[in-house]
Parts: structure tokens; C-alpha cells; sequence
């Protein structure tokens, strides 16, 4: 039997439309700064992007063929917006770590590493960028999110904590 390539994309096209109602991904971004003398400032960080090259990693993850997950975050300086064909060597990157939480529960993947401005080499370094990526080295992999408004300048003796939530559906449907 032959396959018909227009009812593969007629039936694609149609999942797609159902799913943008029902199963949405969302990623929300926390940044707290711990400042030298105690001090706090904390907040959600609204704007990012799923990247193209990230929600075809997601889908192709999901029948075991990617074989790369979220497995690191990223920090650069680039403030200018980011879009969905964006990719891993456009946010000015420079640290990128292993995440001290890489959770996840129910629909919800959990990835956050904290900076700190003098051990890491970032005081005076103005952040902007922040990325989930999936490869060890700089410049490598895949940025499965971007986000540009991290906005955080450290002085020697502050920490930067970054976390990226990623809802992937919802349970309530």
C-alpha cells in the first residue's frame, strides 16, 4: 500500500489545530538575585520562546528518537528578542551548567542553576539571555527555550537563580 502524503498532511494539520486548544506549552522563567547584603529581588520572567528546533526535539523525544533531553542551562548577554527560528549560538552565551534541579511531575519539567558573580566570572557582566539547551559545550546542541530578559548584573558576592518551568498539556482538560 502506497502512502498518500495529502492525507498525511491533512491529518497533521488537523491534530495541530485540535492540540493548540487542549495540550498548549508553557514555559514560565524565575529569576532571583540574592544581593551581598541580604537582600532579595525576585521575579517572572514573561518573555521566551519555544524554539523550532526545540519543539521538534520535544515531539521527536516523545517516540524515542532524540536522544538528547534538557540537560543543561545557559546564560548571555543578548537582550534583543528572540523568535522561533532562534538557536543555540544566537543569545551571546557565556556559562552554561548543569542544573541543580532537572525534575519533573505530572506535565511539568522543572530545570534551575544558580550563578554566583564572582565564582563563575559574571561580576559586572550585564545577563540577558537564558536558554535550556541539551549539549555540554558552548555554542553546541539544541536551545529548546530562549529567554531575553533576565536583567541581572552580579557584583562579586551576589548569586543569580535562574528557573525555568516547562508545562507541557494540562491535566485539567
Amino acid at each position: 500500500m502506497t502512502q498518500n502524503i495529502s492525507d498525511e498532511a491533512r491529518i497533521i494539520a488537523n491534530f495541530r489545530a485540535a492540540l493548540a486548544d487542549h495540550a498548549p506549552l508553557n514555559v514560565k522563567w524565575r529569576n532571583r538575585i540574592t544581593r551581598a547584603d541580604g537582600s532579595i529581588e525576585e521575579f517572572l520572567i514573561p518573555q521566551n520562546i519555544v524554539t523550532k528546533d526545540g519543539l521538534n526535539a520535544l515531539a521527536a523525544r516523545a517516540i524515542g528518537v532524540v536522544t538528547s533531553a534538557i540537560g543543561y542551562l545557559a546564560i548571555g548577554t543578548v537582550t534583543a528578542a528572540h523568535s522561533l527560528g532562534s538557536t543555540v549560538t544566537m543569545f551571546g552565551e557565556i556559562s552554561r551548567k548543569v542544573p541543580s534541579i532537572l525534575a519533573s511531575s505530572g506535565e511539568v519539567a522543572v530545570v534551575a542553576m544558580t550563578w554566583a558573580g564572582n565564582a563563575d566570572g559574571l561580576t559586572g557582566v550585564a545577563l540577558g539571555s537564558a536558554a535550556c539547551v541539551n549539549h555540554a559545550s558552548s555554542g553546541l546542541g539544541i536551545a529548546y527555550n530562549l529567554t531575553n530578559s533576565v536583567s541581572a548584573t552580579l557584583a562579586a558576592s551576589d548569586f543569580l537563580l535562574l528557573q525555568a518551568e516547562i508545562q507541557i498539556g494540562s491535566h485539567a482538560l
